[in-house]
């Protein structure tokens, strides 16, 4: 499953709260609550916007990433910052490119930012 046959380019996903776009993902030495990773994986974060905060965290129920190494990662935080959400990935250092898989949507490739 590493490679999709067929992603979405927009970053839009249809959720339970709404529609929400991808805005920004990128690897960051510590989670948005000051922890670092785990050793052999690093941090992702994905930013949206598009809906409330309000359920966003019900909403990420099924949300995993697919790395170019095979790796499947499930979400281990969400929620509201700031009027943006977000949800955090902690997948292993061997992956490079990533997939977010929401459920009911198709693919969508990530553009890391570093």
């Amino acid at each position: 499953m590493p490679f999709p046959s067929e992603v979405d380019t927009s970053g839009k996903i249809d959720t339970s709260i709404g529609t929400i776009v991808v805005t920004k993902a990128e690897i960051v030495p510590k989670d948005i609550s000051g922890n670092q990773p785990a050793a052999g994986h690093q941090i992702l974060q994905i930013w949206f916007e598009g809906a409330a905060p309000t359920g966003f965290f019900d909403a990420l129920e099924g949300v995993y990433l697919v790395g170019d190494d095979g790796s499947q990662t499930p979400r281990y935080s969400g929620g509201g910052v700031n009027a943006k959400l977000l949800a955090t990935f902690a997948p292993p250092i061997t992956a490079k490119k990533f997939w977010l898989y929401w459920p009911k949507n198709l693919p969508i490739e990530l553009n890391i930012t570093k």
